[in-house]
C-alpha cells in the first residue's frame, strides 16, 4: 500500500491545466498594451478542495490513497483559494479543461 502521506482534506485551490494556461497567457499577450500594470491571476475560477482531487485519482486509478488526515501542514492553508478570471472572461478566455481531464493528462 505504500508510505502513508499527511494529506489536509479542507483547503481548496484553483487548478487549471497547461493547456488552458498557455492558451490564457497568449490571450493576455494580445491585449498587454491595455492591461499594463494590472495583475491577472490565471485559474479556472473554481474552488476545488484536496479532498476532491483525492477521490478523483481514486476514481480514475481504481486504487485507494494511504493517507492520515492531518489538521495543517502549512500556515496559509486556506477555504478560499480561487483565481479571478472576470479579466480573461472579458477578452473571450475560459478554460476548456475539467480537474478530470487534467488528472488523467498527468497521471493517464
Amino acid at each position: 500500500m505504500g508510505i502513508e502521506i499527511p494529506f489536509v482534506s479542507n483547503p481548496v485551490h484553483d487548478f487549471i491545466g497547461v493547456k488552458d494556461l498557455c492558451e490564457a497567457v497568449l490571450c493576455l499577450m494580445q491585449y498587454a498594451d491595455k492591461l499594463k500594470g494590472q495583475i491577472i491571476d490565471i485559474g479556472s475560477g473554481e474552488c476545488i478542495s484536496n479532498k476532491k482531487i483525492k477521490e478523483i485519482v481514486e476514481k480514475i486509478t481504481h486504487k485507494k490513497a494511504n493517507i492520515k488526515e492531518v489538521e495543517s501542514l502549512r500556515p496559509y492553508d486556506t477555504k478560499k483559494w480561487v483565481s479571478n478570471i472576470e479579466v480573461l472572461s472579458f477578452l473571450g478566455w475560459k478554460p476548456k479543461q475539467t480537474i478530470e481531464d487534467i488528472i488523467l493528462e498527468m497521471i493517464g
